[in-house]
């Protein structure tokens, strides 16, 4: 995650550490707002304690299926030396319109 390129996310946006994350669209549309409860308390950059509310705005070739997901940590050698020691498991929940909801159980 994190734009490769253009150094925007998929939505054209800056990604920003510790809030952006990459997603399958397929599974978890783009805009989706998300609680991870394993991220509650991380330390962030600027030393504030994440409350583990992330923002499905990217998107990623290796991010395939449901309760996959890429966190954006930022740019530069701390942020990848951080990213490639996470592979935890988690639970996402998604945080959707109720509209939005039952459209999604619809195109199951």
């Amino acid at each position: 995650g994190g734009g490769g390129a253009t150094g925007n996310d998929s939505l054209g946006c800056r990604p920003i550490p510790m809030r952006t994350l990459a997603t399958d669209p397929r599974v978890i549309p783009r805009r989706t707002k998300l609680f991870i409860r394993e991220t509650v308390g991380m330390r962030m950059a600027d030393g504030t304690i994440h409350d583990g509310y992330w923002y499905a705005s990217d998107t990623g070739g290796a991010i395939k299926g449901a309760q996959r997901a890429d966190i954006f940590y930022g740019t530069g050698k701390g942020a990848g030396d951080a990213a490639g020691t996470v592979k935890d498991p988690g639970r996402m929940v998604l945080l959707l319109p109720i509209d939005r909801a039952f459209a999604m159980l619809a195109d199951e």
